[in-house]
């Protein structure tokens, strides 16, 4: 990912945004591996963060901390947490991506209306980015392929199984 943000000239990725999170849960859950639904990810040249809010910290620390994430608390209103988790993460002037999926839903709106809240210096350059995620994720590792021929056996098996018990009240299997 961090080779991605270098070609596409980005300081950082972030993935979904404050307000939007559930938009962005494939690609929120492909890349930390956080399976709640509202959590905002971000990934600069150094870190690794998902901000998540009283709901679900324990459940971001045990799902993306094992991945290399940090977990920042998104706690009171969205001004409030996310003037502090840009502040924190260093973003403060940088070229920041917004995946596709946020684009769509005109996140750069919302997120320049948080950013008021961060002194003018401290804002970051909201950008679209290319469509980083989705290009990685066409990319199968090792696991993926496993857990891949895993799905397709169990569907195979389930759907021969279907096909050649008899179904109730099926006329075939009754003789008429």
């Amino acid at each position: 990912m961090r080779e991605a943000l270098d070609e596409a000239k980005l300081d950082a990725l972030m993935i979904s945004s404050p307000g939007e999170e559930n938009l962005g849960m494939a690609s929120r859950y492909y890349t930390s591996g956080f399976t709640g639904s509202a959590g905002v990810v971000l990934v600069t040249r150094e870190r690794a963060i998902i901000a998540a809010d009283f709901r679900y910290t324990e459940q971001a620390e045990r799902e993306c901390v094992p991945r290399g994430f940090e977990v920042f608390p998104a706690l009171g209103g969205r001004k409030e947490w996310f003037a502090k988790f840009a502040g924190e993460a260093g973003i403060a002037g940088k070229r920041v991506g917004l995946a596709t999926h946020d684009r769509r839903m005109q996140a750069g709106a919302l997120l320049t209306w948080l950013s008021r809240a961060l002194p003018a210096a401290d804002r970051p350059k909201w950008l679209p980015a290319p469509d980083i995620i989705g290009r990685l994720r066409k990319v199968k590792d090792p696991e993926e392929v496993v857990l891949l021929q895993r799905a397709i056996d169990i569907s195979d098996a389930a759907f021969e199984a279907a096909r050649t018990r008899p179904r109730t009240g099926d006329h075939r299997s009754s003789g008429r």
